[in-house]
This record gives structure tokens, sequence and C-alpha cells, in this order.
């Protein structure tokens, strides 16, 4: 697959003059042909971006509510564009939407729009062919080119076509309703037959009931019980009297009875997407810091973690919090390594690093590590498992395991990053008083 393509740049653009709605985010295009546009005077190139700066302007809500919605749009943009293999990447798309309706939340994003798009050409071309088989994501498909059709705001003659879908749907018969056999269920019901259920025993003075769990009617008062239930009663007596020789013979030969099941059966691990040990977080020192040449609110970093290959390259959107390059280069930094590579308006970006910043992102803070805390120390969180941890780029994008994490990435009221509470803290150096928190100077914050 690829970027935001042309044509859907050139559809989501259509918004801008068909909207009805005053624009949040003023945009206009500083060039049609080559599909860049200016955003508070910055001009921005990357299709990506260019997609994500319009349809802020046209319907934000496409956009995602929340900010870690806003991010895993971002995150599948990327998805859509590093995705080589159209097919695996369509038996990956099925099993996701096997238990969720759209890609991000509840409702359409940027994300289901780029994604369509981008599988639209193979699904018209293929389709009732191998795609066709992955019924979870035809679903899916069907109802985006349905539903982006409705509505003035984007012009629809625009869209890919229309792939007719209906086959992929198998034919069930109607349920008929029968009076004459719901009559019959509702009279067993009421005298306690059901389908596979033994006919109840008539109701005399009470039910008695053996050890073995058998009811059985009530003799009528003064009368003896039948053979049957006296030959009942006497092996259940006999098996009984088994079982308590079996216990006295056990602990005569310093055996303990076994165990319930339920005791002896070994906790589950704790899935990786409940575990911020998954996340790879280290402490990185800022060694060369410089304006992004394209976007006046991104710097553009070099960062040493302290591995081999040498400092990593990231971009952050740090430009209107610190005023200059000079207040960042020197600094140790958390950097959270294990994301896969994506660019930021033309950028290359291989990592993050970590704020803390209030709910209406105007205050952000860079996260510090501990005093003592080396380049390269890594983040790890007390009370959870660190075995198989941290999980590989690919992983962590699969799994969706920053989205799912980020919301308890917080601090506390002393500033303290926490995961999700007291006892799990962004802990450096080693244990106990070896090792120290990380803080922000930004109280019960968000960390991202």
């Amino acid at each position: 697959m690829a970027s935001a393509s042309p044509a859907m740049l050139k559809w989501l653009a259509t918004g801008l003059t068909n909207s009805t709605t005053p624009q949040t985010h003023p945009v206009e295009w500083a060039d049609k042909e080559q599909n860049s546009v200016k955003v508070d005077g910055d001009v921005v190139k990357e299709p990506n971006a260019v997609a994500r700066a319009v349809t802020k302007a046209v319907r934000p809500a496409l956009m995602g509510v929340l900010p870690v919605e806003q991010a895993q749009v971002v995150q599948w943009q990327s998805w859509a564009t590093d995705s080589t293999d159209v097919f695996a990447a369509a038996v990956e798309l099925n099993t996701f939407l096997e238990g969720r309706s759209f890609l991000v939340g509840t409702a359409p994003t940027l994300a289901d729009i780029q994604v369509y798009w981008a599988l639209a050409p193979g699904v018209e071309l293929t389709f009732p062919g191998p795609l066709g088989g992955l019924v979870a994501l035809m679903r899916w498909f069907d109802f985006m080119q349905h539903s982006l059709r409705q509505g003035a705001a984007f012009d629809a003659t625009l869209l890919p076509a229309l792939v007719p879908l209906h086959s992929i749907y198998k034919p069930v018969s109607m349920p008929v309703f029968n009076k004459k056999k719901a009559g019959e269920s509702a009279s067993a019901a009421t005298n306690g037959v059901g389908d596979g259920a033994a006919p109840a025993a008539p109701s005399t003075n009470g039910a008695a009931t053996t050890k073995n769990g058998n009811d059985a009617a009530a003799a009528p008062a003064g009368s003896a019980p039948t053979t049957s239930n006296n030959k009942g009663n006497k092996e259940n007596q006999q098996q009984d009297g088994g079982k308590q020789q079996k216990k006295k013979d056990d602990k005569a030969a310093g055996k303990s009875a076994p165990a319930p099941a339920a005791a002896a059966a070994a906790a589950p691990a704790a899935p990786a997407a409940d575990n911020p040990n998954a996340l790879d977080i280290r402490v990185g020192r800022m060694v060369k810091v410089w304006p992004h040449p394209e976007a006046e609110k991104l710097f553009c970093e070099e960062i040493d973690c302290g591995e081999e290959g040498g400092p990593r390259q990231i971009a952050s959107g740090l430009r209107q919090f610190y005023a200059d390059a000079s207040e960042l280069e020197g600094r140790l930094v958390l950097v959270l390594a294990n994301l896969k590579p994506r660019k930021l308006v033309g950028f290359a970006s291989n990592g993050m690093v970590l704020c803390a910043s209030n709910d209406e992102h105007t205050e952000v803070k860079l996260v510090e590590p501990p005093a003592g805390a080396k380049v390269g120390d890594r983040v790890v969180f007390p009370g959870f498992p660190t075995e198989g941890f941290p999980l590989t780029p690919a992983q962590v994008q699969k799994k969706k395991v920053f989205e799912t994490l980020a919301p308890g990435l917080m601090t506390d009221g002393k500033g303290v990053c926490m995961f999700k509470e007291v006892g799990h803290p962004f802990w450096v150096g080693g244990k106990g008083a070896e090792g120290g928190a990380c803080t922000a100077p930004l109280m019960n914050a968000h960390v991202s």
C-alpha cells in the first residue's frame, strides 16, 4: 500500500469548499499540483501530514476524539504506508476487525478512510477472489464505501468505484413461527419438562435427596422405602465408607489430599498489552537539536541511547514549549525506543521523547530521569513481570500495545511518573535505594 494518495487528498480537499461548518484549524493550498498545504504559515508537503491537516480543518472528529485515538490514527497511516504486501495486510486487518467495527474508536476516522482507499483498487480487481473470503474485512469495507457516499461535505464522484459485495454473505432462511410447537413448548415448560430433561417427580410432602445428588419423591408417612431406594442408599453408603477409609489410609501414609484443580493451576500471565514493561523506555541524551525546516512546531533531534548504531534521529513537537534548541541540547530524556520508524513531515523519526502534558495540551514538559541515571539505562515498572519483555517494534505495532497502555501513563500529585497507581513508578537504575523514579514538573498530568 502507500501514503495518502493524490486522489484521496483531492477528495478531502473538496470539503474545504463544500463544508457548511467553520474550519476549526484553517488551512489553505500552498501548491495544488504538488498537494501541499499551508497551516499557520507552515508549508506541509508529506501526504499523510497533508491528509491530517485537511481533515482537521474540514471535520476534526475524523481525527479521533481522545488524544490516544488521534495517536492511533497516525499509527494506522504509517501502517498503511509501510505495508507492501497487500494480501498479508488484508489478512491482518481481517483478524483485527473480527471483534470491532472500526480501526479506531467507535466511529469512522481518517484511519478507516485511508486504509479503505489503499485497499479499494485491490478489492475491485480481485473480488470475489482471495480477498472475498475475508468476511470481517469485507463487511468493514462495504460499510466504508457506502458511508463515504453520504452527506454533502465531500465530492462522492471522486471516491473509488463501488464494489458489489453482496456475494460474501451466505443466505440464511428466516425462522418460521410454529404456533402448535410453541404451545407445546410452553406447556412443557409449565410442567417442568424441557428438551432433553427428565420429567419432574410428582410432588407429595416434599423431596428427599440422596447423598449422590439424585432426587426421590418422599414416601407417604408410615410407609417403608422402596427396594430400589434401599439398594441405592446402601451403595452410596458403601462408596462413602470407601472414600473415608482411603482418606484415613492416605493420612497414615503421610499423604495429603490432592488440592483442587483450580488452586493447583498456575495463574495465567498478564497479557503483554497490560504490562508496561512491554515498552522499551530508555534514558537518552540529546546531543544535537535543530528546528525542522518545514514544520514550525517540530524539533529534529539526535539522541544518544547508548546503542551501537549511534544516536537515534527523532522528531518532537516541542518548539512551542521550548523556545530554543539550546534548552534541549545536552539534557537527559526518556525515549520510547520500540516504536516502528515513521516520517514526520518528511523527517524519519525513530522513537518518541516522553513528556508530561496537561489535559488541554497547553503545557508540556520533558520527563526527567532520576539523579545518577546513565545513557542507555532502561525504565522498568515494579510489580510487573520483566521476563520476555520489552516487545519488538513490530509486536508493539501489531498488538497496539502503546495505545492500550498510554491512558495509564501519568504523573501523581508530586510529579512522580507512574503507571496507573502508586507502586508502579517509572524506575531507573536498579532496585530499592540503588535506583530512582522518573519525574516531571507537572502534577497529575498525562505522559506520552
